[in-house]
């Protein structure tokens, strides 16, 4: 047994909230048995031209648009998927010298990579608010599974975004009928009841996502924002407390609570709640917030399950 490392370097652009650019270097290793003094089947010309045509189109790109989010991890799967007629037995991917992360062919499902791909890419889009692009991408997943919740429910993010909240309520009830326990798709619909005028129904979901994400700032915060509409004021603080409990940093939940402290005739409580969101509020990533939002699949899987979190 003898291996054969191939390397390649490209310089190219990554990241949502912050465009950075950084200096990759791709090295493929390839496995083959001596037969003499050859490594057998292995064409080393055809494997270097392989690379380059994955490279060249890498080169002096935003990766996002092309691999989901510019990770080291992504490139190097992005790698491994192109490469896999030729089969390496591992990709590594070297960021500015510093961090390494590596594939190994025998980890993944490789035939469900593309309808990730397209998944990490419109999740990415989503985020930054690419929203017609997105659902674009979005739906090229459902084209090769139209019953993946978590696709489902993003898509249906989108159109809320593009204030189609027919459709978002579509979707969410869908994500929910595939996923009875899918409480970020009940936090959805509850949200999209609510733009909708459905308020009792928007009720019901917001307490179902509370029973199933106990550990969401997110959603208590949603449904103490939506006891407000019925003047139910106490409950409501009660609900942005859970909220600034979980997350001490939720500049939306100190406004939020400021609101229903006011309604309360609680003002001076208020004031140093809308005091503390203005603090807040410039050191909240947004692009974090959104990314939390999604639930993420992995290549791993039989199928597109949830498994992991971007880093």
């Amino acid at each position: 047994m003898v291996n054969l490392n191939i390397k390649k370097r490209f310089r190219a652009s990554h990241g949502t909230q912050e465009v950075r650019w950084s200096n990759f270097e791709v090295e493929i290793e390839m496995k083959g048995h001596l037969s003499g003094d050859f490594m057998k089947c292995t064409d080393y010309d055809h494997v270097r031209s392989r690379i380059s045509t994955i490279i060249d189109p890498l080169q002096g790109r935003y990766l996002d648009n092309i691999v989901g989010r510019g990770t080291i991890e992504n490139i190097a799967s992005f790698f491994m998927f192109n490469l896999r007629g030729i089969t390496p037995f591992r990709v590594s991917v070297q960021e500015d010298s510093v961090v390494t992360a590596s594939v190994f062919y025998n980890e993944a499902r490789w035939d469900n990579y593309l309808p990730l791909l397209h998944f990490k890419v419109g999740a990415s889009k989503m985020v930054r608010g690419l929203y017609i692009k997105a659902l674009a991408d979005f739906n090229n997943v459902l084209k090769f599974n139209q019953d993946l919740p978590e696709v489902i429910n993003c898509r249906g993010r989108v159109y809320k975004y593009l204030n189609r909240f027919d459709l978002a309520l579509k979707d969410h009830s869908k994500a929910i009928e595939l996923n009875p326990k899918f409480g970020e798709a009940y936090r959805n619909r509850g949200n999209d009841h609510y733009y909708l005028g459905n308020f009792g129904l928007m009720m019901k979901d917001f307490d179902e996502a509370v029973n199933l994400m106990p550990f969401s700032a997110l959603v208590f915060n949603n449904r103490g924002f939506a006891l407000q509409h019925f003047a139910l004021y106490e409950e409501a603080v009660t609900d942005h407390n859970r909220a600034i409990e979980l997350d001490q940093n939720y500049a939306e939940a100190y406004s939020d609570r400021a609101q229903a402290l006011r309604n309360l005739g609680k003002s001076d409580q208020a004031i140093i709640d809308e005091e503390q969101a203005k603090r807040l509020a410039p050191l909240q990533n947004r692009f974090n917030l959104e990314w939390e939002k999604i639930t993420w699949p992995s290549l791993k899987e039989d199928g597109l399950k949830f498994l992991l979190q971007p880093d």
